[in-house]
């Protein structure tokens, strides 16, 4: 994402709706891959533990 575009809240909105839509529908359990170095601190303030990491490979 373009720096640009960051801190306005977005990510934030589209998990917590998709969290929601999820627990409208008794769904108890959510879980999410993401990048630790951008996702992470946000996904860890709404109540997401690290239960894991994946390695990244890259064709670099």
């Amino acid at each position: 994402m373009l720096p640009a575009f960051r801190g306005r809240g977005l990510y934030r909105a589209l998990v917590t709706a998709r969290l929601g839509y999820a627990a409208g529908r008794g769904i108890p359990l959510a879980t999410v891959h993401s990048r630790a170095s951008t996702s992470g601190p946000l996904l860890e303030r709404l109540g997401f533990e690290t239960l894991c990491r994946f390695p990244i490979f890259t064709n670099d």
